[in-house]
């Protein structure tokens, strides 16, 4: 893998992966947060919660990404981009 190949790889995972990630963590963490709140929890409380979650939900698909990155799921590498967004799509569930 020459030095290119790998920054257009760290792109792709940044562009398919990480942003869609965190966009829905942030929208779950937003809905969690106002539930809390309206089912009386003090602010504090529920960030707290909230955080805490996060912050679990986070490290379990970290722990999930890597993982899958450094197994032998398939014997052949991917051959091109489109394959290997094909194989994320595993993660992003």
């Amino acid at each position: 893998m020459t030095e290119q190949d790998f920054l257009d790889l760290i792109n792709l995972l940044d562009e398919e992966l990480f942003k869609p990630f965190l966009n829905d963590i942030y929208k779950k963490a937003q809905e969690h947060y106002n539930k809390l709140i309206l089912e009386g929890w003090d602010s504090d409380e529920a960030l707290y919660d909230v955080v805490m979650k996060t912050a679990y939900l986070t490290l379990k698909d970290a722990v999930s990404i890597a993982v899958f990155l450094c197994s032998n799921i398939e014997p052949e590498r991917p051959k091109s981009k489109e394959e290997l967004r094909r194989l994320l799509k595993v993660i992003k569930r």
